[in-house]
C-alpha cells in the first residue's frame, strides 16, 4: 500500500505546551526497520511519566506512547522475519517515529513480534511494553546489563528451572506485575506470592500466583513479611519483582529477602544502600528493548514470544478501550495517574481520530 506523506499524532509541541493533535511526516524504513500501521496503542505509566517530566524530552516536537499493535505496511530491504500485512505488537523506541501515539511507526524488524490469528489488536498492544519489563531484568544475560540472573524460560533448561524456590510479586495486578507472575510461573518457582487489592485477587490469580495477599500489607512490612513466611514456610524468597517500586514497597520488598536475594524495581533504588549492607541484590528493570544494550537480548526474547503467545503460555492482560482515537488519551493519562485505572489496560484506536 502506498503510504500518506503525513499522518495524525499526538504530540507535545514545546516544554512548556499541551498535548496537542499534530501532522507529522511518515518515516520510510531503513535497511533493517519496519513501518507498522497501528491499530491499537495503549496507555502505560512511563506516558504520564514523561507527560510531567518533559525536562527530559532534548527534541521537540515530541511523541510519546509506548505501546502498540498493528500491520506491516513497508519493510527494509534486509528484513526477514516479518513480511507485508503480519500482524505484529511493537514496543516504542523513546524516539518520536517509533513512539506510538500516532498512526504509524518505525521499529527495529526484530523487535516486532508476530501475533496469533485468534489475539485481538487490543489485546496485543496489552503485551507490548509489560512483557519486556518483566523479562529484561529478570534474565538479561549480558555482562554490561545488571539483572537478576535467572535462565530464561525460553533457553535450554530454563523452563521450570527454579522449581521448589519462592518468588513475590509486589502490586501483583499492575500490568507489569501481571507479566512477571507469568514469566516466573514459566520459571517454576513456587509458590509466587503476590500482593494486591481484593477485588483484583481472582485476576492475579489467573496470571500465575499461588497466594495473594492483600496490597495494604506494603504498608507494614512486618505484617507482610509474617504473613509471606506463613505461606512459604521454610523456603527462602529468592526473587521480589516490585512492580510499584514506591518507598513503602522497596522497604516491604526488602524485609522479605535474606542475603544473596534479588530485589527488582521498576525505577529508581531508595532501598540501595540498606540492601548493600544486608546482602541483596538490587535490579533497577530498563525495558527498553531498543536500547543498544538491550538489542541482540531483545530480538531473541521477540522470536521467544512470539511461540509463548502461540501455545497460550503468555496471555495478553484486560484491554479497556476508550473511544476517541488519539484525542482521547490526555483524558486517559489523567485517570492512569490519579490511580482510577485497576487490572486493566487502557487502549486507544488511532484510526478513530
Amino acid at each position: 500500500m502506498a503510504l500518506p506523506q503525513q499522518h495524525q499524532a499526538l504530540v507535545f509541541a514545546s516544554a512548556d505546551g499541551s498535548l496537542q493533535l499534530q501532522g507529522v511526516d511518515t518515516p520510510t524504513p531503513g535497511e533493517t526497520e519496519a513501518i507498522v500501521k497501528v491499530e491499537t496503542t495503549a496507555m502505560n505509566p512511563a506516558d504520564w511519566w514523561f507527560h510531567d517530566n518533559r525536562a527530559s524530552i532534548k527534541e521537540w516536537p515530541y511523541i510519546v506512547g509506548f505501546a502498540a499493535s498493528g500491520t506491516v505496511v513497508a519493510v527494509g530491504t534486509n528484513v526477514r522475519n516479518v513480511k507485508l500485512g503480519d500482524r505484529v505488537l511493537a514496543q516504542g523506541g523513546f524516539t518520536k517515529q517509533s513512539n506510538t501515539f500516532q498512526q504509524y511507526i518505525r521499529s527495529f524488524a526484530d523487535q516486532l513480534a508476530k501475533i496469533p490469528a485468534s489475539m485481538s489488536f487490543d489485546e496485543a498492544a496489552t503485551i507490548a511494553t509489560p512483557a519486556p519489563s518483566a523479562v529484561l531484568p529478570l534474565y538479561h544475560p549480558g555482562p554490561t546489563v545488571v539483572s537478576a540472573g535467572l535462565t530464561a524460560p525460553w533457553r535450554p533448561g530454563g523452563r521450570g528451572k527454579y522449581a521448589g524456590q519462592a518468588a513475590v510479586v509486589l502490586a501483583g495486578a499492575s500490568s507489569v506485575g501481571q507479566m512477571a507472575l507469568q514469566f516466573l510461573k514459566l520459571s517454576g518457582f513456587s509458590p509466587i506470592i503476590a500482593t494486591a487489592s481484593p477485588h483484583n485477587t481472582p485476576l492475579t490469580l489467573s496470571y500465575g500466583a499461588t497466594h495473594v495477599l492483600p496490597r495494604t500489607l506494603s504498608d507494614t512490612p512486618a505484617e507482610l513479611a509474617a504473613e509471606v513466611a506463613r505461606v512459604a514456610g521454610s523456603t527462602p524468597i529468592a526473587v521480589v519483582y516490585d512492580g510499584a517500586s514506591t518507598a513503602a514497597t522497596q522497604t516491604a520488598g526488602l524485609a522479605l529477602l535474606a542475603a544473596g536475594g534479588t530485589l527488582v524495581l521498576v525505577h529508581d533504588a531508595e532501598v540501595r544502600a540498606e540492601a548493600e549492607a544486608k546482602g541483596v541484590k538490587v535490579v533497577v528493570g530498563s525495558g527498553v528493548m531498543a536500547f543498544p544494550k538491550n538489542r541482540t537480548f531483545a530480538a531473541e526474547f521477540t522470536r521467544a514470544l512470539e511461540g509463548m503467545l502461540e501455545e497460550g503460555t503468555i496471555k495478553p492482560l484486560v484491554p479497556e478501550v476508550v473511544p476517541g482515537g488519539l484525542g482521547a488519551i490526555p483524558e486517559g493519562l489523567a485517570f492512569g495517574k490519579a490511580g482510577k485505572v485497576s487490572g486493566k489496560k487502557l487502549v486507544f484506536h488511532p484510526f478513530e481520530t
